[in-house]
């Protein structure tokens, strides 16, 4: 399906992750969209945050609960084969009892996949945990709809595992998506000397991550630069970095969200880095990360956004070499 699918139609949306908001906020009148239901507390606070400016959009919140939530799943397809509304989701973080019933009552809507699981290593269901969504849809015999795949632990965190739906019903459009870079972050000259950091749990401790930031943070302001950080959104994947020097921005606010401009943005494997451009930079190859783990990251990256422009140093050396030259040059890296 070639991109810029035109929904006539209202349309509701379903979000697992801050990912799609730009998505959202940016084809809210393309799509149709007036509804937007958000999975947790935090996620529907920072909602809230990027759409206050749009309160035509409803920000409602799904149950905490996984059978309340899978009884309002079902309402809410049901109220649009009945309504001839239509759904938009995105569901990079996989939600199988939604696949299911998706499957089941075959709604018409549009897939948008912000993130694909193609990096996660699949593997046999003897080898998935034995979950209570799992066993059911053993029993139903549903687990057949679903590729089983599993990713590398991150930071103190275990092993995730994932249920990726195989194939949609047809009356589901497919729109490929790709992130754009923020047109002010392509500009030479942006000099403002503001340096973001970009934290989140990756396929190292933390402890590792909150080493290097510090040494960045030291060597930059003597330099001049002002830091500021902004932490994952999700309570379980924040990085517990603090410094007196550098300013916290809400981590509810999605990046994409921030009106500051940044002469760098800095992190791990953030998925927020590639709204930067050449500007942002990633280390995963200053962290010990084993290969597969940072072959994991450099996927991630590359399958989200092909061609991106997100900068890799490959030691401290040229870490720090790309720090004094934006700080002199005021140049867009790519061109420094």
């Amino acid at each position: 399906m070639k991109q810029g699918v035109l929904l006539t139609r209202p349309s509701v949306c379903l979000v697992p992750s801050t990912l799609p908001a730009a998505f959202i906020k940016a084809n809210a009148q393309r799509l149709n969209i007036r509804t937007v239901y958000v999975l947790g507390n935090n996620l529907y606070g920072s909602y809230q945050k990027a759409f206050e400016d749009q309160q035509e959009i409803q920000i409602k919140q799904l149950p905490a609960t996984t059978l309340l939530r899978l009884l309002k799943f079902a309402c809410v397809l049901i109220g649009l084969k009945l309504t001839g509304k239509q759904l938009v989701f995105f569901h990079e973080c996989c939600l199988p009892t939604l696949d299911v019933l998706i499957y089941f009552f075959r709604p018409h809507g549009l897939f948008v996949p912000h993130v694909k699981m193609d990096s996660w290593q699949q593997i046999p269901a003897a080898q998935f945990p034995k979950s209570s969504t799992f066993t059911l849809l053993q029993r139903l015999g549903l687990l057949g709809l679903f590729d089983l795949r599993t990713s590398p632990p991150v930071g103190e965190l275990p092993r995730e595992y994932a249920m990726v739906m195989r194939r949609y019903p047809s009356q589901i459009q497919q729109e490929e998506h790709q992130i754009v870079c923020d047109q002010r972050y392509s500009q030479t000259g942006l000099n403002s000397k503001n340096v973001l950091l970009l934290l989140g749990k990756s396929c190292c401790s933390d402890s590792q991550q909150i080493m290097l930031m510090n040494q960045i943070v030291e060597i930059g302001l003597p330099l001049g630069y002002r830091f500021y950080v902004k932490n994952h959104p999700n309570p379980l994947y924040r990085v517990e970095f603090q410094h007196s020097s550098v300013s916290e921005i809400d981590p509810l606010l999605p990046s994409e969200f921030i009106q500051q401009t940044f002469q760098l943005v800095i992190g791990v494997s953030s998925t927020g880095l590639l709204n930067y451009g050449a500007r942002a930079i990633s280390l995963v190859h200053l962290l010990n990360m084993s290969a597969d783990d940072l072959n994991f990251c450099l996927q991630h990256y590359e399958l989200t956004q092909p061609g991106h422009s997100i900068q890799f140093p490959q030691d401290w050396a040229s870490l720090k070499q790309l720090i004094v030259t934006i700080v002199n040059t005021g140049l867009n890296l790519s061109a420094a």
